[in-house]
C-alpha cells in the first residue's frame, strides 16, 4: 500500500487505498520485405536489344511504421536504362528512391524500371539484378530475391562482292574488273576468327 486516503461523508469515514502503478513497455517495429519481379519472367531467354522490365514491391508487414526507407538498385551490367516510375532520386551509382513513411501493418508501395540489354553481346551472357531497402528503424540491409535472364545470341555474317565494271557488263580482253569483298555481321554477337 503507498498511500491511504479518508473521506466523510455523513459523518462515516470512507478509507480509499491505492496500491503501487503498475506500467508496461509496448516494444513494436516494422517488419520490412522486398521482393523483384521481371517482364519477362525470371529465368527467361532474351536477345541483345530487349527490354527489361523490373517491378519492386517494398512491404512492411510489422506493428510499426518504417520511416526514412531508402530503396537501392544496381543497373544490371551489360544493359542500358530506359525508363522508370516514380522517378528516383538518384541514378548513379545505383538508382535510388527515397520513401518517407511505409505504414504498418498493410503499407505497400511499387516501383518499376526497364532497361534495354545491350547489343551486340556474348551468348550465354547472364543479366542479374537484385534490390535493397533500408530504414530508420534498422542498421541492416534487406535484400530482395535475385531475378536473372539468359541472353541467346549469335553472329550473321553477309558477304557480298560488286565489281567495277559491275555484274553483268561486258568487257574486252586486257581490260581491268575491280572486286570489292564486303564482310557484314548482321547478328547481334561479335564474330571472331572471320576467315
Amino acid at each position: 500500500v503507498l498511500g491511504v486516503t479518508i473521506s466523510y461523508f455523513n459523518g462515516e469515514a470512507n478509507v480509499v487505498t491505492s496500491t503501487n502503478q503498475v506500467t508496461h513497455v509496448v516494444r513494436s517495429s516494422p517488419q520490412l520485405t522486398i521482393t523483384k519481379s521481371a517482364v519477362p519472367p525470371h529465368g527467361s531467354v532474351v536477345t541483345p536489344g530487349d527490354l527489361i522490365t523490373y517491378t519492386l514491391r517494398i512491404s512492411n508487414t510489422g506493428d510499426a511504421n518504417a520511416t526514412g526507407l531508402v530503396v537501392s538498385d544496381t543497373l544490371p551490367a551489360n544493359t542500358d536504362l530506359v525508363s522508370y516510375n516514380p522517378v528516383p532520386n538518384g541514378t548513379s551509382p545505383a538508382l535510388r528512391w527515397d520513401i518517407p513513411i511505409l505504414a504498418a501493418p498493410t503499407g505497400t508501395t511499387a516501383i518499376t524500371f526497364t532497361v534495354q540489354v545491350t547489343r551486340p553481346l556474348a551468348n550465354g551472357t547472364l543479366i542479374t539484378n537484385t534490390a535493397q531497402v533500408t530504414a530508420s528503424e534498422f542498421l541492416t540491409v534487406t535484400t530482395s530475391n535475385v531475378v536473372t535472364h539468359l541472353v541467346q545470341s549469335a553472329p550473321e555474317i553477309t558477304l557480298t562482292k560488286p565489281a567495277v565494271p559491275p555484274h553483268g557488263s561486258s568487257v574486252s580482253p586486257g581490260d581491268l574488273i575491280t572486286y570489292t569483298l564486303t564482310v557484314t555481321n548482321v547478328g547481334d554477337e561479335v564474330a571472331t576468327g572471320v576467315v
